[in-house]
């Protein structure tokens, strides 16, 4: 160790840094002792002397040491805050930070003392290093700032206890299930902090404790007990305690212990969630069904709760007979059913089905079977999996639209022969026409309405949701929905099918299809809790649905929006549709939510993001179809998005229906007609609170 050298003029301290050096006796006592020794004028806060333990665990050198204020130094106090000289705070056998060479913080167990040397008064501090986290030391510097940061946010408590029993460190968590500053109980011993009961409640032999038990065996322990804490209640705590090595022998133990009344909270919660789960799914007019394989031949059939709904059969009757499914088929589509069956299970198909069935009350329903093939890694066919949905007010609606044509061609052609013979019934073949025209119009729109918009939910706390479509004389494609997947996370989906009329209306209904069944086929994929990512869920669409929308040669404009409380934030996946527009709540203004990608249907190779957009309390959202912005009036000129703009931020707080109808007004009136061009669709969403 260097001394440094004095001039004339020694400083407060020199005179004792000199006497210090030339004392050999106490140099071999400050050398050979286990802790670290640092001597600091109490004045000044110069460093005097270090120690080659003090040297080495501080990983300095004495020339960039000694003659230098602790402060920044090896100590993070600030000037002037000292605990010792400046606080007055006595440190005994106390749990402290000091630093290293390059100023990283590491733990120690300090005590310092006062004393006089040369008529001058100076500390001197004794300190080791806490064996809690000495192993980290041996890690680079970023590896040993991680594994403090971890330890102390970690939900478990963490405590390190040496061979006698005394903690050498306590995280946060530890601190806050015992309910004890971490500081104050360091270097004590843990008997005297908590004692374990017996299950009776009584006091466990101390010469029992598992922790301890744990260094003694050398191997790791796992148990339950009861901790009875200082303020006098009981933890029920689960903990395994695990010996710690030092590379020579083991030299402490590390004991993780938790909160068994949370974990059972948590228990409880999760078998609730369960439980709403299942009563969805009871609840649906959908069930899905699984049928394991082996070499060919169907061996094991489940059915989901949902079944009960669809075929009036529970899931546990469709199990015991294994072939009530067949025999509910029926007997003019059973052969068709089990052909179909027969390729399934070789693995030769897997296109739906459409099929009647007869219900337990002996009503015949109409059913769509879409199967889904499974392989096991080696390529063997070992499952597939299928959803069933009821679709007979489908089947019966397409029927009613079937008869309705054919009555109306048959009366056309009524009129037409008519007219032929009587020219003086020409006017009121007219009007007779126009009328079925109109009422043709009339039963086209409740059947868009029917199959291609959904209703907003009313029954969100945190949001309100409303949504209108104002069409043209003819059945149009734009079509909405909404899926509500809980208390915190709701789904709008708005789209557009390219074209006009019947087809147009059919692509939008068979969309609208397929997007629910894609919802609950990854939904089944997913663990209890979870639901199918927006991402997930578009490309599912966009894979099923491109082959046949390129074989129609029409595509898809559609957002696929998630409003999600704990996020505070919305995210959307836009498909080549409009931009939609925020207004902020904190600064009144409107914008669009840009971004977007190909239509569906366009390119079989697009793989589709989302975008997040976050909210707060108060802030709108509107989803506009581009009849609203497309529309123009006499001149020529278009309504635009700056227009739209500009109504939505003179939004003051209106019922959105009020709004709605209030774009709707303004648009019509920027037109100078009663009715569009195009179908005017919006949809807005408000968060009430988040």
């Amino acid at each position: 160790m260097g001394v440094m050298e004095c001039g004339p003029a020694l400083p407060p301290w020199g005179r004792a840094a000199a006497l210090l050096a030339r004392d050999e006796g106490l140099q071999a006592v400050l050398q050979t002792t286990p802790l670290g020794v640092v001597i600091i004028h109490r004045s000044t806060h110069v460093i005097l002397h270090a120690n080659q333990k003090a040297l080495a665990w501080l990983g300095r050198e004495p020339e960039t040491l000694l003659g230098r204020p602790c402060h920044g130094v090896i100590c993070p106090a600030l000037p002037g805050a000292c605990p010792v000289a400046d606080l007055g705070q006595p440190i005994v056998q106390a749990q402290h930070s000091m630093l290293d060479r390059q100023g990283q913080p590491f733990a120690v167990t300090r005590t310092v003392s006062p004393c006089r040397l040369d008529g001058e008064e100076f500390l001197i501090e004794w300190f080791e290093r806490s064996p809690a986290l000495a192993a980290l030391r041996g890690l680079p510097e970023p590896l040993q700032r991680q594994h403090e940061l971890i330890l102390g946010a970690v939900e478990e408590g963490i405590i390190c206890l040496g061979l006698d029993g005394r903690i050498g460190f306590m995280n946060a968590a530890a601190s806050r299930l015992l309910g004890v500053p971490a500081a104050d109980w360091t270097g004590k011993d843990c008997r005297a902090l908590f004692r374990l009961l017996t299950v009776a409640g009584q006091p466990a032999a101390s010469e029992l404790c598992p922790f301890l038990l744990a260094a003694r065996e050398g191997r790791s322990l796992q148990a339950c007990c009861l901790l009875e804490l200082p303020n006098g209640t009981i933890l029920p705590a689960e903990f395994v305690a695990s010996p710690l090595h030092d590379g020579e022998g083991i030299d402490g133990v590390i004991v993780l212990f938790h909160d068994r009344s949370v974990l059972r909270q948590r228990e409880d919660q999760l078998r609730a969630s369960e439980d709403r789960y299942r009563r969805m799914v009871e609840s649906l007019t959908n069930y899905v069904y699984a049928v394991r394989v082996v070499d060919g031949r169907a061996v094991q059939t489940t059915h989901s709760e949902g079944c009960l709904t669809v075929t009036g059969y529970s899931a546990r009757e469709l199990y015991e007979d294994p072939m009530l499914w067949l025999t509910m088929v029926h007997p003019d589509d059973r052969e068709e059913v089990l052909a179909h069956a027969r390729e399934l299970a070789a693995g030769r198909t897997a296109q739906p089905i459409e099929h009647r069935i007869i219900h337990k009350s002996g009503e015949v329903r109409w059913v769509r079977n879409t199967p889904v093939l499974h392989w096991a890694a080696d390529g063997t066919f070992v499952q597939y999996t299928g959803l069933v949905v009821d679709i007979t007010d489908r089947k019966k609606a397409s029927e009613q639209i079937l008869q309705m044509n054919a009555e109306l061609e048959r009366r056309v052609k009524q009129r037409t022969f008519a007219l032929q013979a009587a020219n003086l019934q020409l006017e009121r073949l007219a009007q007779e026409l126009a009328e079925m025209r109109r009422h043709e119009n009339l039963i086209g729109f409740e059947i868009q309405k029917t199959l291609l918009l959904g209703t907003p939910p009313k029954r969100i706390g945190w949001a309100r949701v409303a949504a209108t479509t104002l069409p043209t004389l003819g059945i149009d494609g734009d079509f909405y929905d909404f899926y509500v997947h809980g208390r915190s996370t709701f789904d709008v989906l708005f789209g557009d099918v390219m074209g006009k009329g019947v087809p147009a209306a059919l692509v939008g209904a068979a969309a609208k299809s397929q997007f629910q069944r894609a919802m609950l086929r990854l939904k089944s994929l997913c663990l209890p809790g979870q639901i199918p990512t927006i991402e997930a869920i578009v490309g599912r669409v966009h894979a099923e649905m491109t082959p046949q929308l390129d074989k129609l040669e029409r595509f898809l404009c559609l957002h696929l929006a998630r409003f999600d409380l704990h996020r505070r934030s919305l995210e959307l996946a836009n498909c080549g549709h409009t931009l939609p527009l925020h207004r902020r709540a904190a600064t009144g203004q409107a914008a669009v939510i840009a971004g977007g990608q190909h239509p569906l249907g366009l390119d079989p190779r697009e793989s589709y993001r989302t975008t997040f957009t976050p909210f707060e309390a108060g802030d709108l959202f509107l989803f506009y179809s581009d009849g609203v912005t497309d529309a123009r009036n006499p001149d020529g000129e278009f309504y635009g998005l700056p227009r739209l703009t500009a109504l939505l931020e003179r939004h003051t707080g209106e019922s959105l229906p009020d709004l709605l109808d209030r774009v709707v007004a303004d648009v019509l009136g920027f037109m100078g007609r009663d009715a569009p061009d195009d179908d005017l669709s919006l949809v807005a969403v408000a968060i009430t609170r988040v």
